[in-house]
Parts: structure tokens; sequence; C-alpha cells
């Protein structure tokens, strides 16, 4: 949302919620770090979340089909509502890595703070 309302200061465009793209859900494991996760959930945690392939329902989170069908369902009512307007959505890095798995099927790189990065919807 901070990254959003800095935008709209140099751009003329409605700023638009939309829940369905929140970062993924941990469930019980959000605010541990990546070791305690590996400890408590399987010592593959980190690797499977980077590979898109996470599922946290066990600890009432996500599942990267969870994830993914939220933001389907967004970019669908995006396409909808726009049509071929040029649209910016601000998003955590989940939510990017996910995008690019929807679009390249593969994840490219890991989203840094600030990253920007071009999709055809």
């Amino acid at each position: 949302m901070e990254t959003a309302e800095i935008l709209k200061k140099h751009i003329d465009a409605p700023i638009i919620i939309d829940d369905r793209l929140i970062e993924r859900d941990f469930g019980l494991l959000t605010g541990k770090n990546w070791n305690e996760i590996e400890k408590e959930f399987s010592e593959t945690a980190h690797n499977d979340d980077r590979a898109q392939k996470y599922d946290y329902t066990r600890f009432g989170g996500e599942s990267a089909e969870d994830v993914k069908r939220r933001l389907l369902a967004f970019l669908d009512f995006i396409k909808k509502e726009y049509g071929s307007k040029k649209i910016l959505i601000v998003a955590h890095g989940g939510i990017m890595k996910m995008l690019q798995r929807v679009y390249t099927q593969e994840i490219i790189f890991t989203p840094e703070n600030g990253t920007l990065q071009t999709f055809d919807i």
C-alpha cells in the first residue's frame, strides 16, 4: 500500500485495493524464519517455496494452487474491467513470483524490493 501511495504522487490513476493480491498466507508459520519453518515443516520448505510448490494448508495457510487461483481470478477481473489498458499492479514478491510462474511456466528470478516486471495478460 505504501508503494502504491508513493507511485500515486507521480501517476494520475486510481488506487484499487484487491484482497486477491495479498501475500500468501503462511498460517501458523507466519513470522517464522526459514530455519524455523524447515525445522517444523520440512527440510525442503524454502526450496519448495522458491519453486512455487509450497503448501501451508496444514498450518492454516495457503498452497501455491490457492494463491494461483485467486491471482487468476484477479487477472480475469482485470481483463474484463480494463480490456487492453495498461495496468500497474503493486504486490509482494510472492505474488510477483506466481505471476512469473503463470506467464512463463518457470521462476525467472526472485523479485527484490522495487522490482519492475512486465506481463501481457
